[in-house]
């Protein structure tokens, strides 16, 4: 089959948009090659794309000016829903392509929580990716995720959410990414995460949160290399928070919060220091300001502080280095009173041996 240059022009335009979509290219070959026009035959008003490579069919219904969802092709395999007017998903949505389905773009409608059913996205079962972007939904459903068992990426940026259930992801212990940034999050349950040890980004931006809680890391300290915190109301960083014990976080992002830069900082100020080098965003410009010092995160050292638990603690280590100098000077000596003692005590023996046979 011959293209012409328009035709060619298209279709790179189509899979320039797809791979930063980062819906269907996420999961389809990067390799796939050229994307082959086709009929959708069940809906006229949008498009489909055979993806040879794959062997997959991409369903591309972006700003058809849709109410509903429309009749699906049942092999669908790649469907983008995005920038329409869909205000409601109920139980038979995505019926005919429960089976196929593994990534779904449904970002830029008018959904709200409340007409989203509770079985909207029940038997997709194959589903890797799932966007609602900048949709209304104040609150998301537990039972919205039980059957998304292999669900990878997880979009909810920009959904005015304000609150999350603490066990609300339990269902997806798949999850490599979780999106939810620009929204009005105050509060994070510290058991958010407890069942995605695969997490690889984290992204809680642009939120209301003004205190992570401890051990909120802790599950997935194999596996997060990036957490992006930017734009918050975090004043600290407890060390108990666990981010010492991220060994894979190569991309940390603590900008435009409040910081207060006081004794309780000292640890996160020592830790940075002595990772500076897994760090790329430290290379950045964007760094974290103190709200109570003009100075960063980064510039910071000891003698920015008055702790006195900071002296006590270098007290202490002086003493207990002086101790062991001495101790290690007199080694000598000691071992020699020892020496000493043990010969004593012999001698003492051998005394009391020879009485005992005179007197027998």
């Amino acid at each position: 089959m011959r293209f012409s240059n328009l035709d060619l022009f298209v279709v790179v335009l189509i899979c320039y948009y797809i791979q930063n979509s980062r819906t269907i290219t996420d999961f389809c070959n990067k390799n796939c090659g050229i994307c082959q026009n086709s009929t959708c035959e069940r809906n006229d008003s949008c498009k489909c794309y055979y993806c040879q490579d794959c062997n997959s069919l991409c369903v591309d219904c972006d700003s058809k000016m849709l109410e509903n969802v429309p009749n699906l092709e049942f092999n669908t395999t790649h469907l983008n829903l995005q920038n329409n007017k869909i205000t409601k998903l109920d139980g038979n949505s995505f019926i005919n392509v429960s089976c196929t389905i593994v990534s779904l773009e449904l970002s830029k409608n008018k959904l709200v929580s409340t007409n989203i059913s509770k079985y909207a996205f029940r038997g997709l079962d194959q589903l890797q990716y799932l966007s609602l972007k900048e949709n209304y939904l104040s609150q998301i459903q537990i039972i919205w995720f039980a059957d998304l068992k292999s669900l990878t990426h997880l979009i909810l940026e920009k959904c005015n959410l304000m609150n999350i259930s603490e066990d609300v992801f339990r269902q997806s212990p798949s999850l490599k990414l979780i999106n939810l940034g620009d929204n009005n999050i105050k509060s994070l349950p510290s058991t958010l995460f407890s069942k995605q040890i695969r997490i690889n980004r984290l992204e809680l931006h642009n939120n209301l949160i003004k205190y992570v809680p401890d051990a909120f890391l802790e599950t997935s300290k194999s596996s997060i290399s990036e957490l992006l915190l930017h734009d918050n109301l975090i004043e600290t960083i407890h060390s108990s928070l666990g981010l010492q014990h991220l060994t894979n976080l190569t991309n940390l992002t603590l900008f435009s919060n409040p910081f207060k830069c006081n004794c309780d900082l000292v640890w996160f100020i020592n830790w940075t220091q002595n990772n500076k080098r897994r760090f790329k965003v430290l290379s950045r410009n964007y760094k974290p300001l103190c709200d109570n010092m003009n100075k960063t995160l980064w510039d910071l050292n000891l003698r920015d502080f008055h702790c006195k638990w900071i002296w006590w603690e270098v007290a202490l280590s002086v003493s207990v280095a002086i101790l062991l100098v001495i101790f290690y000077l007199k080694l000598p000596y000691i071992r020699r009173c020892i020496s000493d003692l043990i010969h004593k005590q012999h001698y003492i023996k051998l005394q009391s041996t020879a009485a005992a046979e005179e007197r027998g």
